[in-house]
C-alpha cells in the first residue's frame, strides 16, 4: 500500500494523509520545499521514473497504461501561498478548511471505487482563490493531461479558469460546490453538481401540483427579498404548464393576502422570502384566518427555510410546510455512520457538509472512470446516483452543460425540516 502525505506542513498540523492502494496523488507541498511545489508538481524522482527517456509521447503512453481509469485534476483553494514559512496559524487552517474537508471526503470516496484493473491518478492543485493563478493553471501540463477536471469552486475562479483553457480541451469541468446558475458561465463542458435555485423552484412546483385538487387556489406571496425574487422566477409559467386551469393569484402585502382569503378552499401559498419580518407577517395572517375562519393552508418555501427557527410559531406544523434541499443526509443510516467513523478515525474530526459532498463526488466520478475510462462523458447524463448527502441526476444542455436535477423534498415535522 502506498501512503502519500498531502499538503506538506499541513500534514503535521492537521494529520492530513491519503493512503490508497490504487490511486496516485500529486503531492501538494509548501512553497520552498525542495521535493516539490505548490500546485501538484511532481518531485523530480517521480518525474524521472515516469519518463526516463524524456520523450513526452512515450511518457503519456506509459501513463495511460498505468492509469486506464484516467487522471482527475482536483483544483481546490488551499491558499498555501498565504502561509508564512512553516508556521501554521489558526487562520491558515480556517482559510483552508473548505478545501481540506472536500479533498479528504473526495479521496475517501475515490478510494472505495478502486478496482484492480482500473487505476486512477489524482492530481491535487491549489487554486489559491485567485483568478490570475487559475488562468495559469488552465494552461498547465497537469490540466492538459487530465481526463476530468474537478474545480475550481468559486464562480470567479471558474470563469478565469475556463476562459484560459485551450480551445481544443473538451474535457469535462466539474463545478462541485457553487450553486451559481449555469447560464452565468455558458460552458457546454461544465458539470454543475449543486442544483441551481431554478431546479428547486421546479421541484416545489411539481410537489404543489401533486397536492393540488380542483377548486384549490394557488397564492404567490411576493416580496422584494432577493432570495424570493430568485426562487420565484419562472414559477408562474411552470405551474401554469402543470396546471393550466388552476387559479393563480399574486399578492405583495399582508393586507392584500388577507383580502384574497375569501372562500373556504385549500390555499397553496408559496413564498421564497428568507426575511424573518416578512415571514412573521405572512404567518400572522395565516394564523389569524385559520383560527377565525377555519381556512386550510398548504405552505411551500425556499430551501434556506431550513436555517430559520420556526419554533415560536405554534401553528406552523399545521400548514404542512415543504421545502426542497440539495441534501437528503440521514445521520442515523448505517452508511452515514460508517463514513463518520472512518472520517474521524482518519482525520480526528467529524465530517463537515463539504466532506460529505467531497465523498459523494469522489464516489460518483470515480465510479464513472472505473466503468468507462476516458469515455465517461458519454454516460454522465445516464448514470444517476444516490449518495450520502446528495442525489445526482444530470440533464445536458448544449449551451451550459450538465445540470444536476437531483433535489430532495423536506417536510416540517417535530420542530424541524426533515427529509422524507
Amino acid at each position: 500500500m502506498k501512503c502519500t502525505y498531502l499538503i506538506g506542513f499541513f500534514a503535521a498540523a492537521l494529520a492530513v494523509s491519503s493512503c490508497s492502494p490504487k490511486t496516485t496523488t500529486g503531492v501538494l507541498r509548501a512553497p520552498g520545499q525542495t521535493t516539490g511545489k505548490v500546485d501538484g508538481t511532481k518531485d523530480q524522482s517521480e518525474a524521472d521514473r515516469e519518463d526516463k527517456s524524456g520523450d513526452t509521447d512515450i511518457a503519456l503512453s506509459n501513463k495511460a497504461k498505468r492509469y486506464p481509469g484516467g487522471t482527475i485534476a482536483l483544483l481546490l483553494p488551499f491558499q498555501l501561498d498565504r502561509v508564512a514559512g512553516s508556521a501554521v496559524s489558526e487562520e491558515d487552517v480556517k482559510r483552508s478548511a473548505l478545501a481540506l474537508d472536500f479533498y479528504q471526503g473526495f479521496q475517501m470516496g475515490l478510494d472505495q471505487t478502486v478496482k484492480s484493473n482500473k487505476r486512477v491518478e489524482l492530481q491535487v492543485l491549489d487554486s489559491r482563490d485567485n483568478a490570475g493563478h487559475n488562468a495559469n493553471l488552465a494552461r498547465s501540463q497537469e490540466i492538459k493531461d487530465a481526463s476530468l477536471i474537478i474545480g475550481p469552486v468559486y464562480p470567479a475562479e471558474i470563469k478565469a479558469f475556463s476562459a484560459s483553457l485551450p480551445s481544443n480541451n473538451r474535457v469535462l469541468q466539474v463545478n462541485p460546490l457553487a450553486a451559481t446558475m449555469p447560464t452565468e458561465f455558458n460552458l457546454p463542458n461544465l458539470v454543475s453538481v449543486t442544483p441551481p435555485i431554478s431546479i428547486h423552484m421546479r421541484a416545489i412546483s411539481a410537489e404543489l401540483s401533486k397536492n393540488y385538487k380542483e377548486g384549490d387556489v394557488i397564492l404567490i406571496y411576493n416580496t422584494a427579498n432577493s432570495d424570493h425574487q430568485q426562487f420565484i422566477q419562472g414559477f408562474p409559467a411552470d405551474i401554469k404548464e402543470r396546471l393550466p386551469y388552476a387559479e393563480v393569484i399574486s399578492v405583495s402585502s399582508p393586507s392584500e393576502l388577507n383580502d384574497k382569503l375569501n372562500s373556504r378552499v385549500v390555499y397553496h401559498i408559496i413564498s421564497g422570502t428568507t426575511d424573518r419580518n416578512q415571514l412573521k407577517a405572512l404567518l400572522n395572517v395565516m394564523d389569524e384566518r385559520s383560527m377565525s375562519d377555519n381556512l386550510e393552508f398548504r405552505l411551500y418555501g425556499h430551501p434556506l427555510w431550513n436555517r430559520v427557527d420556526f419554533s415560536s410559531y405554534s401553528n406552523f406544523t399545521f400548514y404542512r410546510p415543504v421545502i426542497s434541499s440539495e441534501s437528503h443526509l440521514n445521520p442515523l443510516s448505517n452508511a452515514t455512520r460508517d463514513f463518520q467513523s472512518s472520517y474521524k478515525n482518519a482525520y480526528g474530526v467529524e465530517p463537515s457538509d463539504h466532506a460529505y459532498k467531497g465523498f459523494d463526488s469522489g464516489t460518483y466520478f470515480g465510479n464513472l472512470l472505473q466503468k468507462y475510462g476516458r469515455d465517461y462523458a458519454e454516460h454522465i447524463n445516464k448514470e444517476t446516483f444516490e449518495g450520502l448527502y446528495s442525489n445526482y441526476k444530470f440533464n445536458r444542455n448544449e449551451r451550459w452543460g450538465y445540470v444536476n436535477f437531483g433535489v430532495s423534498l423536506m417536510e416540517y415535522r417535530f420542530g424541524k425540516f426533515q427529509a422524507r
